[in-house]
């Protein structure tokens, strides 16, 4: 089957568009070339044992995805490339962010600019620990998680560690005793947990969604809590 269309749509090409062959550009909305690209598609899944795909598929798939990898993904990904290297080579000076946008005057698609300085303010790009000053007397586990770790940090599914000791997890992977354990835990004040957390702990907190990380210095105090760089 579709071989005979690819044949039939080879044939209208010959006789209705000679002219244009060798300068044809693919359009989706042009039927007789959807017709052509997706049977030589279908034609050559087959002989490898690829899943065929019907015309609309193979339309959208020729007119959304290939368009994108040819385009704009294959020039990030080059740029990727690019600066993989530099970090291989340790060559940091040279670090760049390049944007891909047309600059009509200057005549140039891409604009490599230098990095810019971490930014204080984002935990992300600090090297050293987070300062919490908490009352660790009087506040919970869950205040902790709730107001600091997910309100100010912007973590969604938290693990909470003092030391070696797990104090919350969250997750759909958890066993009933796990989460048993973790439901108590979430109530009591932070100085009476298992592992208690006091003044000086270094409290660890992780989000695994979106791979995020932070230390978080602990210092008792007995007024609210305060988070700093």
């Amino acid at each position: 089957m579709d071989s005979r269309i690819f044949l039939e749509a080879l044939k209208l090409f010959f006789e209705k568009r000679e002219k244009d062959i060798g300068n044809l550009s693919f359009d989706k909305d042009d039927q007789l070339a959807v017709e052509f690209v997706s049977t030589a598609a279908n034609i050559r899944a087959s002989s490898f044992g690829i899943p065929l795909h019907s015309l609309f598929e193979a339309k959208g798939v020729a007119g959304n995805i290939v368009d994108a990898v040819a385009t704009t993904n294959a020039i990030i990904a080059g740029l990727i490339v690019l600066e993989a290297i530099k970090v291989l080579q340790n060559d940091a000076k040279n670090y760049r962010m390049t944007y891909c946008l047309e600059h009509p005057s200057r005549k140039m698609l891409l604009m490599p600019v230098e990095p810019f300085e971490p930014d204080k303010a984002c935990y992300v790009c600090l090297e050293t620990p987070l300062t919490l000053e908490i009352n660790t007397e009087k506040s919970t586990l869950r205040d902790f998680v709730e107001k600091i770790v997910k309100a100010k940090l912007g973590m969604n599914l938290p693990l909470v560690m003092n030391r070696s000791a797990l104090l919350y997890e969250v997750g759909d992977d958890l066993d009933e005793d796990m989460v048993a354990n973790y439901t108590a835990n979430i109530e009591k004040v932070l100085c009476e947990l298992p592992a208690p957390v006091t003044n000086g702990s270094i409290v660890m907190v992780e989000d695994l969604q979106q791979e995020l990380t932070c230390n978080i210095n602990i210092k008792h105090r007995y007024s609210t809590c305060r988070c700093s760089g």
